[in-house]
């Protein structure tokens, strides 16, 4: 049995079924340690989410730090927040 949402119109037409909607993997792109990354051609979807995750903690502390990041139209650019103490970063891109 499948659980979610479905919204009807005035018409009892069915509009929008959340059992019928999944998101696919557009890909995988890992930031370099310590560095600056810019990845192009990530695929333009409706829309769009990001999973982003530490690597590993190479410095074995507490302050370690992940990459920010801006995906604008087909490009994902991950920025270091710290030329020195910044971990290699894992970013997923999902899309529907």
């Amino acid at each position: 049995m499948a659980h979610g949402i479905k919204l009807l119109d005035s018409s009892s037409n069915i509009i929008y079924d959340s059992t019928s909607v999944t998101w696919n993997l557009i890909g995988v792109y890992t930031a370099p340690q310590n560095s600056n990354a810019t990845f192009t051609g990530v695929t333009s979807m409706s829309e769009r989410i990001v999973i982003r995750q530490m690597v590993s903690d190479d410095n074995d502390t507490d302050r370690a730090y992940v990459h920010t990041y801006v995906l604008s139209g087909t490009t994902l650019t991950a920025t270091r927040p710290s030329s020195t103490q910044t971990q290699a970063t894992t970013f997923q891109v999902f899309g529907r």
